[in-house]
């Protein structure tokens, strides 16, 4: 299997899920956004978010992923739907350095 094959790419205020161990989750051009990773690494469940803004300035919208405020919870809720343990998942944030 190339790279590219096992690479899962997040998109923009996207999440994405995965149990493969084979499986690279990326986000390209993270600019002024921020990168969320969570991995279990006894259910070896792993995920990550793609956050553009830190909250919904109009809050009549429905949640979305590009939200921190929301973003963050549906990562959580996805991951254990998978069979993760919020007390086993590890962590980390990545953001552009300026």
């Amino acid at each position: 299997m190339s790279p590219d094959e096992r690479s899962i790419v997040v998109g923009l205020g996207e999440i994405q899920v995965t149990q493969d161990p084979e499986a690279v989750l990326t986000c390209l051009g993270l600019g002024s956004c921020i990168g969320v990773a969570a991995y279990d690494p006894h259910a070896k469940v792993a995920g990550m978010s793609h956050i553009i803004l830190p909250g919904d300035p109009i809050r009549n919208t429905e949640p979305s992923p590009k939200y921190a405020l929301h973003s963050v919870p549906m990562l959580l809720k996805l991951l254990c739907k998978e069979g993760a343990d919020p007390k086993r998942l590890v962590i980390k944030l990545a953001a552009e350095r300026r």
